[in-house]
């Protein structure tokens, strides 16, 4: 299992996206360790969204200061400002096999042992103890903003343990077939951090759909 923020002027970066404003996958799960409770679940992949109308733009509503503080950080690949901002869960583990679900037990730790983890990976993903080599990895990764929107977790939820978020911030992948890295944020915390499981640009749109994107803070430019 691979055990895998400054900012940068809060006031100018959120003139630089309202500006962007006038206009405007995910994984499985693997284990670790560390130490307070979770639930329990399968496979943090969900199904291919239905097709559907574009998602509204924004109709005044300020972009969270998070989602502007993960930009700057990003943009600038500053991990030092990003790593501050990554919050852990405490996992209970199982002792199932197969992959999806909460972590798995280390050898010797019975089931329900609480580890405290943080959800990364890409198609297969990862529960990791350590979230500085797969921040590093984001941001490696992480080119152009794509996107920034609004996420509501579905009722009911069939992957209870898998953080949900508020906010996703999409960024397109460094190459045309590079995979988009994406950030799905909290009120004030990252609590997921991904590179996306397909690799040619252009699904972006549909990543979000498949996060519960339900209208775009920061639009993407061809929306414009």
């Amino acid at each position: 299992m691979n055990v895998r923020h400054t900012f940068l002027g809060l006031t100018v970066l959120t003139a630089m996206l309202a500006t962007a404003c006038g206009g405007t996958a995910p994984p499985t799960a693997t284990a670790t360790n560390a130490p307070a409770a979770s639930p329990s679940a399968t496979s943090p992949t969900p199904a291919s969204p239905t097709p559907t109308a574009a998602l509204p733009l924004p109709t005044g509503e300020a972009i969270p200061p998070i989602v502007a503080q993960v930009i700057g950080s990003v943009t600038s690949k500053q991990s030092s400002s990003v790593l501050p901002l990554v919050a852990y869960q405490n996992v209970g583990c199982t002792t199932a096999p197969g992959a999806g679900g909460p972590p798995k037990c280390k050898t010797g730790d019975p089931q329900g042992t609480v580890y405290r983890v943080f959800p990364t990976g890409r198609c297969e993903g990862e529960w990791v103890t350590d979230a500085q080599k797969p921040i590093a990895d984001a941001l490696a990764g992480a080119g152009a903003l794509y996107a920034a929107a609004k996420v509501k977790a579905p009722n009911p939820d069939p992957e209870p343990y898998w953080p949900k978020g508020e906010t996703v911030v999409v960024f397109r992948g460094t190459t045309t077939s590079a995979p988009a890295v994406y950030f799905v944020l909290s009120a004030d915390k990252i609590v997921r951090a991904h590179l996306a499981c397909d690799s040619p640009a252009g699904g972006e749109d549909a990543l979000i759909r498949i996060l519960g994107g339900t209208a775009y803070y920061i639009a993407p430019s061809g929306s414009r």
